[in-house]
């Protein structure tokens, strides 16, 4: 059937592999091609952020969704939990096949996930309104960093919140990690773009968990 909700994912998804072997995908869907509010078909769009596990040694992991997902073998939105975003932290419960997070109206993920040691962070926009602010301000809408807890999408910025907004706002740079090497031979790991005080703000991820990236990643090129 037609999807109604027309949600666009213009960025591949972070991939990392669990200690029970199974995978954990995360992606969130945004329009960054039409980020502003004149743009009426994407900025009515309502978009979220999804985690979505996968176990490949698994026969029925797909086949046991059929039922949410009109006798159809697939992971499928009600094969997800809901989460909530409140004043007092994100709620909801996530399922085996993982979870998603609806974003705020209008607001859209504008930038890939990069996960390190269990904190997807990622970055999105809100358009202002034309007319919707004052000749002395910015008109480049708030941009806002998610530091989110990749089982369970709770806070990992410190705060209630899993976002903080983005000095400057505007259209955020997609985040990098990595090791770097000091000149003691020391290497350090890294993340830019998880600080709300700039995009291209540097600093050190959190604390390791139990998950690991996998060794690489394989495209699939589909012809039309």
């Amino acid at each position: 059937a037609a999807c109604s909700a027309n949600r666009k994912f213009m960025f591949g998804p972070d991939v990392i592999q669990n200690s029970d072997g199974t995978y954990s995908l995360m992606v969130g869907s945004g329009d960054r091609e039409k980020p502003l509010a004149t743009y009426t078909t994407a900025y009515q769009v309502q978009d979220d952020f999804f985690v979505i596990n996968d176990n490949p040694t698994s026969s029925t992991w797909l086949s046991s969704e059929s039922s949410n997902c009109s006798n159809t073998s697939v992971i499928c939105l009600a094969s997800l939990g809901q989460l909530s975003m409140t004043s007092s932290g994100v709620t909801g419960t996530p399922t085996s096949k993982g979870w998603y997070l609806p974003l705020a109206a209008h607001e859209s993920v504008v930038t890939s996930a990069l996960t390190i040691y269990g904190t997807i962070t990622f970055s999105t926009h809100i358009p202002v309104p034309v007319g919707g602010a004052p000749t002395c301000t910015s008109t480049l809408g708030t941009a806002n960093v998610y530091n989110m807890n990749y089982q369970n999408g709770t806070s990992m910025n410190g705060t209630s919140y899993p976002f903080q907004m983005i000095a400057g706002g505007g259209l955020p740079p997609s985040p990098v990690g990595g090791l770097v090497t000091l000149d003691n031979g020391q290497q350090v790991p890294f993340i830019i773009g998880a600080s709300p005080n700039s995009p291209l703000g540097g600093g050190s991820p959190p604390s390791p968990t139990s998950s690991t990236q996998p060794k690489r990643r394989v495209y699939w090129y589909i012809q039309q």
